[in-house]
């Protein structure tokens, strides 16, 4: 195997000396572990440790042999070239969105919108104000996000996507009205799949992943949560939809920390739109999944505990009813209405077109909103602003 090979390489100078050799099998056993940290997506677990432990090895002897960015075949039967640098800096993209968090369709989107601005990605020795996350390819712990420039590493590497941000911020906006450049498998384009993994995409590389802004108070006690906006609405106007309890750990001003069975988690991404209420209570809060921290790529079992955490979206949503024109949906209000004033709407994904006015129906008004801009795509809704004008 790759990895055999790899520690034969490792352990004789003059092999070391064939940088194509070297390559070679840099590439081939970086691939190897991007294709298990997809397989492991699948199942909704995250890769390994020893898995990265053999990632960093093959492109740590792939540099100190100065064979990183030699260009190989990968296969022989086609013209394709790549390097060790390249397969590795696809690894920490991947790395980097969570991949594992995403539902199998969405672990495709992912794999095939990374390959599609490779070209973008940078992978450098340095930190600037656009590195995002950061490795020592000398040690065996994955990529982790980059808080402060770590000191005391031997062969660190900086990860950005800064230079794609704002052409995904442009694709993003393609997808919301059906039109998409060539070279993107039609899979993803179907039911938001595209909208909420480029929003992920954006949210990390442009470094807009939300940070812990307030202190987080420990709090115990549960809520009642309805996951998804279809749920989130059905609570909301009184029906009887399916909802479960989550345990509470900790909240601040800006969310709630809550643990909930691992296989519960199993079935929860990134994205996902939340409602939630104290057991005891009637008023209902909205939020979106930020992070789930899952245990590793191991089985878990029914006793194990994952924790989620979720970002206020609203304290006093409403539902009300809209119309853009072409159909009636029921949408979520965010904040007061007030004429001439911008609002926070949750509409469903797909749903109205982001240039499209939306007539809203309250107390037996007709009230129209202009679009002014998208917040983000979640799993299945979208946030946007609106403008009030009559």
């Amino acid at each position: 195997s790759s990895g055999d090979i790899l520690d034969g390489l490792g352990g004789e100078p003059e092999a070391r000396q064939d940088l194509g050799l070297v390559a070679q099998v840099a590439v081939r056993t970086i691939r190897a572990g991007v294709l298990r940290s997809k397989w492991e997506a699948f199942n909704g677990r995250a890769m390994d440790q020893a898995v990265w432990a053999r990632l960093n090895g093959a492109y740590a002897l792939a540099i100190r042999s100065g064979a990183d960015r030699l260009a190989v075949h990968p296969r022989a039967d086609r013209v394709t070239e790549t390097t060790a640098e390249r397969e590795y800096l696809r690894a920490m993209a991947l790395q980097s969105i969570g991949m594992e968090q995403f539902d199998p369709v969405r672990v495709e989107a992912a794999t095939s919108l990374v390959h599609y601005v490779l070209p973008l990605l940078e992978l450098s020795d340095t930190p600037d104000l656009s590195s995002c996350y950061w490795v020592d390819v000398a040690g065996s712990l994955p990529p982790a996000r980059l808080i402060t420039t770590p000191d005391r590493i031997v062969l660190p590497r900086f990860f950005s996507g800064a230079a794609v941000s704002v052409s995904l911020r442009s694709l993003l906006d393609l997808s919301a009205v059906g039109s998409l450049p060539p070279g993107l498998p039609p899979q993803i384009e179907a039911g938001g799949v595209m909208a909420s993994v480029l929003s992920r995409m954006v949210r990390v590389w442009a470094n807009e992943a939300p940070m812990r802004l307030h202190r987080r108070m420990p709090m115990e006690g549960v809520v009642v949560v309805a996951e998804g906006l279809a749920r989130v609405v059905g609570k909301l106007t009184g029906g009887e939809d399916a909802s479960g309890v989550w345990r509470m750990r900790d909240a601040s001003k800006q969310g709630l920390g809550l643990d909930l069975p691992a296989p519960d988690a199993a079935r929860l991404r990134l994205g996902t739109l939340i409602g939630f209420r104290p057991t005891d209570g009637e008023h209902w809060c909205i939020g979106v999944v930020r992070r789930i921290k899952r245990l590793g790529w191991v089985e878990t079992s029914v006793q194990e505990q994952v924790a989620v955490g979720v970002e206020f979206l609203g304290r006093s949503p409403e539902a009300i009813s809209a119309d853009d024109g072409s159909r009636a949906f029921i949408a979520l209000l965010l904040d007061p209405l007030q004429r001439g004033g911008a609002v926070r709407i949750v509409v469903p994904n797909p749903g109205p077109s982001p240039e499209q006015p939306l007539f809203l129906v309250s107390s037996g008004k007709t009230i129209k909103l202009m679009p002014i801009d998208t917040l983000e795509y979640g799993v299945d809704f979208v946030v946007r602003v609106y403008q009030l004008v009559s």
